[in-house]
């Protein structure tokens, strides 16, 4: 299954997540908008990252996890915060 969310984040960012799911995981995720991550891998070490969540997963645990993500691997993003994308996240999973 697809689900997706789109919309405007402060600073009048475009930020848009698609998902693929199995109904109790995500499989694949997908995100995309007006924002620049260094290294330049590092949009997909991100959305491999989010894959194999439960689709239960809170809002806050979502952050939580990005922010390990990035820390972790060195990654800076630019244009968007852990909670702008975990809450659209949650917005297209709901």
């Amino acid at each position: 299954m697809e689900a997706s969310a789109r919309r405007k984040i402060a600073g009048g960012k475009m930020l848009s997540v698609r998902l693929e799911h199995d109904g109790a995981v995500i499989v694949r995720a997908e995100v995309s908008g007006d924002f620049f991550m260094h290294p330049e891998e590092a949009i997909d070490i991100v959305e491999e990252a989010l894959a194999g969540l439960p689709l239960s997963t809170a809002s806050k645990d979502i952050s939580i996890l990005i922010d390990r993500v990035l820390k972790e691997r060195g990654i800076v993003a630019i244009g968007f915060e852990s909670p702008d994308l975990a809450g659209l996240i949650r917005e297209a999973l709901e």
